[in-house]
């Protein structure tokens, strides 16, 4: 009995220090304004929010902190090669005119 009790607690502690890390992303279109919470490190893909931006801003963070993160916009939807800019806390993403973006994806210099 003392080793499931130990076990589920061990779980237990283990899910909540494993809390998902997201930036909290503003993306400006035509339809207006849409905040997404994009987990680090995973290739977000959203088409119909991002098939038409016009700006990009890091506004939050959750687990993670924000000064650390930074988000690439990339043309393409499998999240490598050409890219639009990268985005942090202090530096949006402005486009002289709406663009189609394939995917974000968000990393941290956190461990």
């Amino acid at each position: 009995m003392k080793a499931i009790t130990f076990l589920l607690s061990t779980i237990s502690l283990a899910s909540s220090t494993l809390a998902l890390r997201e930036a909290v992303v503003v993306i400006e279109g035509p339809k207006g304004n849409t905040t997404l919470d994009i987990p680090v490190d995973q290739n977000y893909q959203i088409p119909d929010v991002l098939n038409a931006v016009s700006s990009i801003y890091l506004v939050g963070s959750k687990e993670v902190g924000l000064d650390t993160i930074n988000c690439i916009p990339y043309l393409a939807s499998v999240g490598q090669g050409p890219y639009y800019a990268v985005v942090r806390s202090t530096e949006p993403a402005y486009f002289d005119q709406t663009h189609g973006v394939g995917s974000i994806i968000c990393r941290t210099t956190e461990l």
